[in-house]
């Protein structure tokens, strides 16, 4: 079994100095994949992030916490987080900060609320000069079950600093990309979250930094296996007065290239199921999964599954060869869909019997293929159902039609509010209902 140590280095000498040096902001937030507040400021607080010189001028650190309801990330790593829940006394997602402090509410929303986040704020604190300045590194091992991280933190002053202040270290993933939403708010997309913290969440007390001078620290640890791709591995670290809770400087190190060997593989699945043959009034599907070879290391088995409706999966094992850039198809028996409307998944697991880690296992699973099946039995001699109980942008219970896409308009549940502000009066019933079913037939 490989052995991992961690080792501090100190070392404190006399050079040149300045007062003061560059501050790059930490923007911390508490947010969680069933939040419905998350997935509607996330958007706007991730793309404001993104924009611009911000990279370079603030770094993002997620929490995914454990409520209001499921998240995966944060099952894997549960503890580290609830340390830092509890650090901030974080009671609601989601929540943001600024170097240590609640964003403030000047958006008419609450403290914390990452819509509140602007360019304004992101300049002041980046205008702040730090008494401390940090560079970060890291690399992978060639097997990708270890990660080498390396921080400098430098004395930008004439006085002794830091005695008691605390370094955090974080291992990310850059971007976390999934195919159908992993908890209840839609959201697909998740940026710059914790993995996990080194040496754990509780961070490393410094001593005290010499006048001009530098610590250094290095851990050598085993990386998680849950991580979802080694590609978007980075590195955050942050120097933090536990307490004022103030974030005197912090540290980013991007994903690195991860060398070429075959310590590793990288299969994706891509699903090339079609619907049934006969169209609406068939309910025989046949399933079709197919195995593509995203990397140099031959592919020569793995576990092919569907599942349709979110039911358990329906495994086959397959073996052969395939190399990078090359694919095989696996195929399964026909079955027969449920009436109305279905959705089936096609994934690959156990690639290669699981000798070598999966460089992304986010393309382990593909996108889903949705389609329709009228029932056999006939409904009724006639069908009358109103529209009140159907919320807006939704389909009737009894109706078997494709949602509204670019390419297909559709059909679906509107109210006044379709029309904008030039609408005043009801739409539906001569005025007397709030509801309508619209069917856009110019397009």
């Amino acid at each position: 079994m490989k052995k991992i140590f961690t080792f501090l280095f100190v070392t404190s000498f006399t050079f040149t100095g300045f007062s003061q040096t560059q501050r790059l902001v930490l923007v911390e937030e508490f947010t969680q994949a069933s939040c419905g507040p998350c997935a509607s400021q996330n958007p706007a607080f991730n793309t404001l992030l993104q924009s611009g010189t911000n990279p370079t001028k603030a770094v993002s650190l997620k929490y995914q916490t454990d409520w209001p309801g499921y998240d995966p990330m944060n099952i894997q790593n549960p503890t580290d987080v609830q340390t830092r829940v509890d650090f901030y006394a974080v009671s609601g997602v989601p929540n943001a900060s600024i170097d240590g402090v609640d964003i403030p509410d000047d958006c008419n929303a609450y403290v914390g609320a990452p819509a509140c986040l602007n360019q304004a704020k992101i300049d002041a604190a980046y205008a702040i000069p730090s008494p401390v300045g940090m560079v970060v590194t890291h690399y992978l091992s060639s097997d990708l079950d270890s990660i080498y991280i390396h921080v400098d933190i430098s004395n930008a002053t004439m006085v002794s600093l830091g005695m008691g202040w605390k370094l955090q270290v974080a291992i990310t993933e850059k971007e976390i990309n999934f195919t159908s939403a992993p908890g209840s708010n839609g959201e697909l997309e998740f940026f710059d979250v914790m993995r996990k913290m080194i040496p754990n969440a509780s961070g490393t007390t410094l001593s005290a930094i010499a006048a001009s001078g530098m610590v250094s620290f290095d851990f050598n640890v085993p990386l998680p296996t849950y991580i979802y791709n080694y590609g978007e591995i980075g590195v955050v670290a942050f120097v933090q007065d536990d307490a004022t809770k103030t974030v005197q400087q912090a540290g980013l190190s991007d994903p690195q290239p991860i060398p070429v060997n075959n310590n590793y593989t990288d299969a994706g699945a891509v699903n090339q199921t079609s619907g049934p043959a006969g169209g609406l009034c068939d309910n025989q599907v046949t399933p079709s999964v197919q195995i593509t070879n995203n990397f140099s290391t031959i592919i020569t088995s793995a576990d092919v599954s569907y599942s349709l409706n979110g039911g358990a999966n329906v495994t086959q094992a397959w073996t052969g060869s395939i190399s990078q850039g090359q694919n095989a198809t696996v195929t399964f028996p026909a079955i027969s869909a449920a009436s109305g409307s279905n959705s089936l998944v096609g994934s690959i697991s156990n690639i290669n019997g699981g000798s070598a880690a999966d460089f992304n296992s986010m393309n382990n699973t593909s996108l889903a293929v949705s389609f329709s099946v009228i029932p056999a039995a006939t409904f009724d001699t006639k069908l009358i159902e109103g529209f009140e109980s159907v919320a807006v942008a939704a389909q009737p219970l009894h109706s078997i039609i494709s949602l509204p896409t670019a390419t297909n308009p559709g059909v679906w549940v509107v109210n006044k509010s379709v029309a904008g502000s030039a609408v005043t009066w009801e739409l539906g019933a001569f005025e007397n209902s709030t509801k309508a079913y619209r069917w856009r037939f110019f397009t």
